[in-house]
């Protein structure tokens, strides 16, 4: 199989991570949101710094440190995933999440599969509406790769959530990193966009 093919296949990793989190901001009461706009804007007031993540050979900007993650693997995910590595950052509606992936065998999908998949979960959350992707086949450090760029309104909250993807194979590694945001201003988009930028390999 191509690394166009595996680059299809890991967005579905993409799906469960975007899922995963507008089930937990939809969960979150209203009375732990209190403030959060004000917060928010006092984190993106923060001057950005570089973290190395060093169990996933990444580094980035962000505005407050990220924490490494409990992988999550299962038995049957175990299966198919012989190492995964994870960090990440929350506050409100910001998040960052970095992973690396190696799997252990090659598998077969495709973009209209994953971008209908990912559409269809989203679309049936609960309190989410108007999602919308947009894919851009792109390289990373002579790596194929995709950039993953969407929208989706969540209702209770009156906000528009905003995300950014970016997604890289070499062989069967990959990495994934994926940046959600409340659209508010354009300062945040600029913001984002840098922390976007910013993503790199630690040089061995």
């Amino acid at each position: 199989m191509d690394r166009n093919a595996k680059l299809m296949l890991i967005g579905i990793l993409l799906v469960i991570a975007f899922t995963v989190f507008i089930y937990y901001r939809l969960n979150v009461s209203k009375n732990s949101m209190n403030n959060i706009d004000q917060k928010t804007e006092q984190l993106f007031s923060k001057e950005l710094k570089t973290y190395s993540l060093e169990n996933i050979g990444l580094k980035i900007k962000s505005p407050a440190p990220l924490k490494e993650l409990d992988s999550g693997l299962n038995a049957k995910s175990e299966a198919v995933i012989k190492s995964f590595g994870s960090y990440g950052y929350n506050m409100g509606f910001f998040s960052i999440r970095a992973s690396k992936a190696v799997f252990r065998q090659e598998g077969v999908s495709s973009l209209s599969r994953i971008k209908d998949s990912l559409i269809g979960q989203v679309s049936g959350v609960q309190g989410i509406s108007s999602p919308e992707f947009s894919y851009e086949k792109t390289t990373f450090s002579g790596m194929q790769a995709m950039m993953i760029n969407g929208k989706a309104d969540i209702d209770d909250y009156r906000k528009q959530l905003g995300v950014k993807s970016l997604l890289f194979v070499d062989n069967k590694t990959f990495w994934q990193v994926v940046v959600t945001y409340a659209k508010a201003d354009k300062s945040v988009t600029n913001t984002v966009n840098e922390i976007m930028d910013s993503i790199a390999l630690i040089e061995k």
